[in-house]
């Protein structure tokens, strides 16, 4: 979520106000959510942490149980451990993914009538995030992996909204 920078007291969503300084502890958050007392996380990578959230870029954070469900289960598979940042994060919405396309271009599938593009400052700040988790080398055979397999992503976020529909008729 972003946050507001009218008023450095508030909270909206999960972004959290007046934590630019960089002078916020890092901190890691155990399997409830409550911060613990280490600074870093398992890979040795750190990040800014006020109360519950962590901040993963320019005014965008994530709960810290994500933060270290992500860091603890998913770094050997950055593909998923994007998607499931993506579809967890509360960052994007499922609908918002699902009616986009990464870059907003024509395609085969959309030779008319392309769909937007995702919002490229957030996809980027959870790719970058992804990236620094995983520590995904730049021209690394991993890299091209993982950049080959995040263009379906908005494809996926369409079949899960379907399924999700498809679920809730058979419920009626």
């Amino acid at each position: 979520m972003e946050r507001d920078d009218n008023n450095s007291d508030d909270v909206i969503g999960m972004g959290v106000k007046g934590c630019d300084s960089g002078e916020l502890p890092c901190a890691s958050f155990d399997s409830t959510g409550n911060q613990s007392s280490s600074g870093q996380f398992e890979q040795g990578v750190s990040f800014e942490s006020v109360g519950d959230f962590v901040k993963i870029g320019e005014n965008i954070w994530i709960p810290g149980s994500l933060h270290n469900q992500l860091n603890k289960g998913c770094v050997e598979n950055p593909s998923i451990f994007l998607r499931r940042l993506v579809f967890k994060g509360g960052i994007l919405s499922l609908e918002e993914v699902a009616s986009s396309s990464l870059t907003g271009t024509r395609t085969s599938q959309s030779p008319k009538e392309p769909r937007p593009a995702l919002d490229p400052i957030k996809f980027k700040v959870l790719k970058d995030y992804t990236i620094k988790c995983c520590s995904l080398k730049p021209n690394s055979i991993e890299m091209t992996k993982f950049e080959t397999r995040i263009r379906s992503i908005c494809t996926d976020a369409r079949k899960m909204l379907k399924d999700r529909q498809i679920s809730l008729q058979a419920n009626f």
